[in-house]
């Protein structure tokens, strides 16, 4: 079942500004869809498909360093 929201409740959602949303929706990666109210609501399911099919086109910002980053430990020693 689709999870709608608002824009602005979706770029929160996904730590991503209301203009990278608006974006994917006029590059055709996802759909906008109008509500009686007029407001234009998102499927968050289908960000989150969106976000497998188009890896380097949309960006989770939840997952800041990206789905290949490896971070590795540095052998660093704390002063107290």
């Amino acid at each position: 079942m689709a999870r709608f929201s608002a824009i602005s409740d979706a770029a929160a959602e996904f730590e991503r500004s209301t203009r990278t949303i608006e974006n994917w929706i006029g590059a055709g990666l996802i759909h906008g869809y109008r509500g009686a109210d007029r407001r234009v609501y998102v499927d968050l399911d289908e960000i989150e498909v969106g976000f497998k099919l188009f890896p380097g086109k949309m960006r989770d910002g939840r997952r800041p360093f990206g789905p290949n980053a490896k971070i590795v430990a540095l052998p660093i020693e704390v002063e107290k």
